[in-house]
């Protein structure tokens, strides 16, 4: 255990230190349990490759709806909706009045 905190306050401390995979993968955006798994041989080259490509995929994915989204939101007016018809309630000050008189 003790090894293991040196080895994460050793990382933290210097990220030069890391190995190429390491650097990749995070950059990426995988996982650390990924990453420790990919850094044990527990994945196959073609295996890694594959949550790569598809983590690419899902970043590419995530940019472009995001752009998507905040383009929509550059449309809108920046007014109040009136998407449920609840402005078409609301009666002017002299209606109010005369109603309660």
């Amino acid at each position: 255990m003790r090894y293991m905190e040196f080895q994460r306050g050793k990382m933290a401390d210097d990220r030069q230190g890391l190995s190429s995979l390491r650097q990749e993968l995070e950059q990426i955006g995988l996982s650390e349990s990924v990453i420790r798994a990919a850094e044990c041989g527990s994945y196959t080259s073609r295996q890694l490759e594959k949550l790569k490509t598809q983590k690419l995929h899902l970043n590419a994915i995530i940019a472009f709806n995001l752009r998507r989204t905040s383009d929509l939101l550059d449309l809108c007016p920046n007014e109040p909706s009136n998407n449920d018809g609840a402005l078409n309630s609301i009666r002017s000050n002299s209606q109010v009045c005369a109603w309660l008189n």
